[in-house]
């Protein structure tokens, strides 16, 4: 199309776009989700591998995981490592649930995540959830004459930070202090609200082997490596979701 004046530009920016979109679905793949199309039960271990691993098996416990009747292979495994019982609690995050039954959002079930959170040593930093649940909490909290705050969230990469006050930053609603960051692909269980993943990102890492990549090849450079007469182009990001303390990462879900 001569209307676009450089596709392969128009390519590279738009599938950068989606490769970043695949990233975050993935870790946000709840215990039911489909890869692909694939139901957790049918990928293979190379398709398992070639998935970070999503914040809900790493934010789980052994009941959940063990209640999901394998829906993947190895499903308490994690690092290497199994979780076994809530007697042996150090793979133990805080899960609360109403086994797959929808409940109403309440003030009490945050305040109480929050609360034994703290008490099991975490330092929540951010709420992950989806638009509707943070409008729904939103009227719940006008409705009891509460409201949430607002604050401006600096990001930050490598130790470097943004600066306050400037467009580096985004302004979020807070919940005691605590941002609440609206996440478009953030599961609903199926039905009801979004699900409310509150995270301490001091032990949550993105640990990155190969950062990301755009490769290309055609015309232009190598019509034989992909066998075909024109371009083709491929993103690659080696990396895994780590978290270093599972007992201070906590969700809520079966919300409506």
């Amino acid at each position: 199309d001569d209307g676009i004046v450089d596709l392969n530009a128009n390519y590279r920016e738009e599938v950068g776009i989606s490769h970043a979109e695949v990233m975050n679905k993935q870790v946000l793949l709840d215990l039911t989700s489909t890869v692909n199309g694939l139901q957790h039960s049918s990928l293979s271990d190379a398709e398992r591998d070639q998935n970070l691993t999503s914040l809900y098996k790493i934010v789980s416990n052994f009941a959940e995981l063990d209640n999901t009747g394998e829906i993947f292979t190895n499903a308490l495994d994690i690092y290497g490592t199994t979780r076994t019982t809530a007697s042996d609690p150090h793979l133990e995050s805080y899960v609360d649930s109403n086994s797959g039954t929808d409940r109403n959002l309440t003030v009490n079930l945050l305040n109480t995540a929050l609360r034994n959170l703290m008490a099991r040593g975490g330092d929540p930093k951010v709420i992950l959830t989806g638009y509707d649940t943070i409008q729904t909490l939103g009227e719940l909290l006008q409705a009891q004459e509460r409201f949430m705050g607002r604050t401006e969230v600096v990001p930050s990469h490598s130790g470097i930070k943004g600066v306050s006050g400037r467009e580096v930053g985004f302004r979020v609603a807070t919940y005691h202090d605590i941002p609440i960051i609206p996440v478009k692909d953030m599961p609903d269980g199926g039905a009801g609200l979004s699900d409310m993943l509150i995270l301490d990102t001091d032990h949550l890492f993105l640990c990155t082997l190969k950062p990301t990549e755009y490769f290309e090849g055609g015309i232009n450079a190598d019509v034989f490596g992909h066998g075909k007469l024109g371009h083709r182009g491929l993103y690659r990001t080696v990396a895994e979701t780590v978290c270093t303390y599972f007992r201070g990462q906590g969700k809520i879900i079966d919300l409506q």
